[in-house]
């Protein structure tokens, strides 16, 4: 079954509880992002929508995305990156199927960061001048030392945004 139902009750539990807004940690779960508006009356930020906005400041011709396989499936990014006007640059079948197997190790503690690193590499090899940090694990195991283009991780967006909203500065 969906877990959407259970992931929009667990944000109107969030606003019950006085939350001015709702903010998800999880690229992936935005596949039910419209369940969950549907439940509440507060803002949501999505962390999709928001990271594509900053990848859009930066006006790449190409971008490349790390992302888990059901993110990709969802076509969340895809359709973010299409309306945005953005050219999104995906890794061929055989070395997603190594960006899966190393997002669910790196769940477990192993280390994978110079696997990702020669995944980002693929990506701009293929002409991304962006490489967008779509899944929450990525951004923990890869860092911008690790790449030559720029490295936006979609956890340090939805930070960065969510602090702004709540009416507070960033420092540094």
């Amino acid at each position: 079954p969906s877990p959407g139902a259970a992931i929009a009750a667990s944000a109107r539990g969030l606003q019950d509880a006085g939350a001015d807004f709702i903010v998800m940690a999880c690229n992936t779960a935005h596949a039910y992002e419209a369940d969950i508006r549907a439940a509440i009356t507060v803002p949501f930020l999505s962390m999709i929508d928001e990271t594509v906005a900053a990848v859009a400041e930066l006006r790449p011709e190409r971008v490349g995305l790390l992302a888990a396989d059901p993110c990709l499936h969802a076509s969340l990014y895809q359709d973010a990156c299409r309306k945005a006007g953005l050219d999104l640059v995906l890794l061929p079948a055989e070395s997603q199927r190594t960006a899966q197997e190393l997002i669910n190790r790196s769940k477990t503690g192993d280390t994978v960061r110079r696997s990702m690193a020669v995944l980002a590499r693929k990506l701009e090899a293929l002409g991304a001048e962006v490489i967008v940090a779509g899944c929450t694990e990525v951004p923990i195991v890869l860092t911008a030392d690790d790449v030559d283009s720029e490295l936006i991780s979609s956890t340090d967006v939805l930070v960065e945004k969510a602090i702004v909203f709540a009416g507070a500065e960033l420092k540094g």
